[in-house]
């Protein structure tokens, strides 16, 4: 899922193809051990810093998989890579728990400064603003699996610090469901409510931005790509959420769908009661 913040947008991705041939960052991943400030869970910071920076100074946050790690994804994906040619910071959390996978599911990590990993997550951006010089409007947030589960905590616990997120293969705020693809629509519907968004009214592309993709475009601030015959995780593909966040130049405009929206019911329900398992 796609969203832009909720100061500016919010949107969601499920799915994106990714690009072979991965390479090489310039520089290595840093660990940083000084205080970041809260983090009662102990989640670790790791971070890129390319040698040119932009002005202003972006970051994004991208966050692993259950079983991954700050490094692995750092390897595995290209966001340090295309911040060498675009001049942003990366920041990488570390899962503190066995397994590699995020608590995304606690009260303490669902509310505001509440703990949990995700107040750690707060800290590091942060200390990256006031560190780094980061430019506080312009830091945005993705994952994968679990980390695609953090990318919608953080975007509902601490709005204020983002201005774009994407989600890779995750669930809707306070569920803790994965393999099931009915989170897809849960999802859908919960920033479809935020953004007084209608179910009913979406314009769909078909295979977009890649064959048997299907982008849904409930409007300019959450679009939702569902992938056929795709495999759990999807691919990331990390050019299209960098055309998401505003960092380069997007390839396709996207638009408010021409309809007549029906609006969309309030919950009757606690949202974390609707994860369709």
């Amino acid at each position: 899922m796609f969203y832009k913040s909720l100061l500016k947008s919010l949107s969601a991705i499920l799915a994106i193809a990714s690009i072979p041939g991965i390479l090489a960052a310039a520089h290595p991943l840093v660990q940083v051990k000084a205080n970041i400030g809260p983090n009662p869970t102990h989640v670790g910071m790791y971070t890129y810093t390319p040698s040119k920076l932009a002005s202003p100074l972006p970051l994004v946050v991208a966050i692993h998989g259950c079983g991954g790690s700050a490094k692995e994804y750092f390897t595995n994906t290209k966001y340090a890579t295309l911040a060498d040619t675009y001049g942003f910071i990366v920041v990488y959390p570390n899962a503190p728990a066995t397994g590699g996978c995020f608590d995304v599911h606690t009260n303490a990590t669902l509310t505001h400064n509440g703990g949990g990993d995700s107040q750690g997550i707060a800290s590091m951006i942060t200390y990256s603003v006031a560190t780094y010089n980061v430019s506080a409007g312009n830091v945005y947030i993705t994952g994968t699996d679990s980390g695609a589960m953090m990318a919608n905590v953080m975007a509902g616990s601490y709005p204020n610090l983002f201005q774009a997120a994407s989600s890779y293969s995750g669930v809707a705020f306070g569920c803790d469901y994965v393999i099931y693809p009915w989170n897809s629509a849960e999802l859908s519907y919960q920033w479809v409510t935020v953004f007084n968004y209608s179910m009913d009214c979406a314009s769909s592309t078909l295979n977009y931005p890649r064959t048997n993709y299907t982008m849904w475009t409930y409007g300019t601030n959450f679009i939702d790509i569902e992938a056929d015959g795709v495999g759990h995780p999807v691919p990331v593909d990390e050019t299209f959420d960098l055309a998401w966040f505003g960092i380069i130049t997007p390839t396709a405009t996207i638009t408010d769908p021409i309809c007549t929206p029906t609006p969309t019911p309030t919950p009757s329900v606690p949202e974390y009661e609707q994860c369709g398992g």
